[in-house]
């Protein structure tokens, strides 16, 4: 079963961080299991690991420069991974099962 915490990152910001019950770590961003290096971990602290699957490089592509909040900035680098790989079914089906996201809720242009 997976869980996701709130993990304080930083001033001010939280990350949704999926974690399943040995406390192995998901890509906040598509949901990849297992990372080898997680994006952050329960203490906040960034991996500035990079996703095998949605390439995202975490405390670089996700870093609040400007006041952004961390969680807004994965859903948009959510939405250009599935827009470069062309909403894969099997990408649909592991954000539905990692982050409860319905996959009928997803469009390619909005």
């Amino acid at each position: 079963m997976i869980h996701i915490k709130i993990v304080k990152a930083g001033v001010g910001q939280t990350v949704l961080m999926p974690f399943d019950e040995d406390g192995n770590a998901y890509c906040p961003v598509c949901g990849t299991p297992h990372l080898d290096d997680p994006a952050y971990d329960l203490s906040g602290a960034v991996g500035w690991g990079i996703c095998p699957k949605c390439d995202v490089e975490f405390g670089v592509e996700d870093s609040p420069l400007h006041g952004e909040d961390i969680k807004d900035m994965h859903k948009e680098l959510r939405k250009k991974w599935l827009d470069r790989t062309g909403y894969q079914p099997e990408d649909l089906q592991r954000l539905q099962d990692v982050f409860g996201i319905d996959r009928e809720s997803w469009t390619k242009s909005e």
